[in-house]
């Protein structure tokens, strides 16, 4: 998967997570499904983000000596929260509103569900734009993570990213 993410800037190969591989893996997080992911044929990660995602990752995967790893990605919320729009619009609002209403408890239910022994779970969340007002996403998401780690669900390994964009690269 990750060498079809550093070709096609894609992923055309989708699968349930009652279909993902056996063998550990990567669970990639991000906040929620971009503009991008919708143009043509849907794809997570799709376009510069699949290709930036996939270059950060390559250097993850080397960290942790592993071939090939299965890469699962999720959103944290499954809402376009920028509303189609550019993020600073509405994006931070959308996602902190959803996520205080449900949303949170809905991520960490599909990550203990798709979590297995083994699994490294990569929170690639934005910090947001208007902090002041929603707090940082990443945070939020990645309190999630850690309490559900904390909890025994998930292994006691994970990592966290910066979300790739064309700024840190």
């Amino acid at each position: 998967m990750l060498e079809e993410l550093e070709v096609s800037g894609a992923i055309a190969t989708r699968l349930s997570p009652d279909q993902r591989p056996l063998a550990s893996g990567l669970i990639v997080v991000l906040e929620s499904p971009h503009t991008k992911e919708f143009k043509g044929e849907p794809a997570p990660a799709a376009g510069a983000t699949g290709r930036l995602l996939a270059k950060h990752l390559r250097t993850v995967v080397g960290a942790l000596h592993v071939q090939n790893p299965p890469i699962v990605l999720m959103n944290a919320v499954q809402y376009q929260c920028s509303l189609g729009s550019l993020p600073k619009m509405h994006r931070d609002e959308v996602f902190a509103a959803v996520w205080d209403g449900g949303a949170r408890e809905d991520f960490i239910r599909r990550l203990r569900q798709i979590y297995m022994p083994g699994d490294y779970v990569v929170c690639c969340c934005t910090q947001g734009i208007d902090i002041q007002r929603f707090g940082e996403l990443r945070q939020k998401v990645l309190a999630a993570i850690v309490g559900t780690i904390q909890q025994g669900v998930a292994k006691d390994s994970s990592f966290q990213l910066a979300q790739p964009d064309q700024s840190n690269v």
